[in-house]
Order: structure tokens, then C-alpha cells, then sequence
């Protein structure tokens, strides 16, 4: 609720605060969830629901991208490499191979956990 007057009024009165203060902001957000069918059934407010899909930009599970999957997950292993101290490279072909084989329920947040 709080949320959707922000939204719609601009406004927001801070936590312990008495002044009213405007604001002008782009919100982004994601979900896993079908929202439209959350709306239908009930889970999600409509009102909030219409304001935040403003543009819808589907994104396919990573389970989807192969392509972005190669390139995530030598992201991630440069990145703990670097902050463990470690000199690994490469990711090998076996590995890539059950990665490409996993569903990633959570997405590229999974992937990373996994490292």
C-alpha cells in the first residue's frame, strides 16, 4: 500500500519524519511469478500490479541462455578466484557440461551460490 501511494502520489513521509518529501523515481523490478495470474487469483494487488507493469520485458530462465550461462559462470569464477586467492582459469568442458544439464530453478542468484 505504502509502496503504491509513492508511486502514484510521488510523495513519502520518512519513518519517524513529519515532513512530507516529493520524489521522482523509475522503479524495476522482477519476479518468478506470474503476476497477472497472482492478480487473478488474489495474491497481488491489481493497482500495484498496473503501475509496475508500465514496459514488460520477459527474460527467459537461464536454463534458456546457454550463451549466458558460459559467460556468468567464468564471471563468477574469476570473481571467487580473485577473492579466495585462488589461480584458477578456466572452467572445463565436463563442467560446463552439468551446468548446461541443470534447470536453475533460482537463476543466475543459483549459479552464483554455487560456486
Amino acid at each position: 500500500m505504502k509502496l503504491l501511494r509513492v508511486i502514484q502520489e510521488r510523495t513519502f513521509t520518512a519513518v519517524g519524519g513529519t515532513e512530507e518529501k516529493s520524489v521522482d523515481v523509475r522503479l524495476i523490478s522482477a519476479t518468478n511469478k506470474d503476476l497477472e495470474n497472482e492478480v487473478i487469483h488474489g495474491r497481488f494487488r491489481e493497482d500495484l500490479f498496473f503501475r509496475l507493469n508500465v514496459i514488460h520485458i520477459a527474460m527467459p530462465p537461464l536454463r534458456e541462455r546457454e550463451g549466458d550461462l558460459a559467460l556468468l559462470s567464468q564471471h563468477f569464477l574469476e570473481k571467487y578466484s580473485r577473492d579466495l586467492g585462488k589461480n584458477v582459469k578456466k572452467i572445463s568442458a565436463y563442467a560446463m557440461d552439468i551446468l548446461k544439464q541443470y534447470s536453475f530453478p533460482g537463476n543466475v542468484r543459483e549459479l552464483e551460490k554455487h560456486h
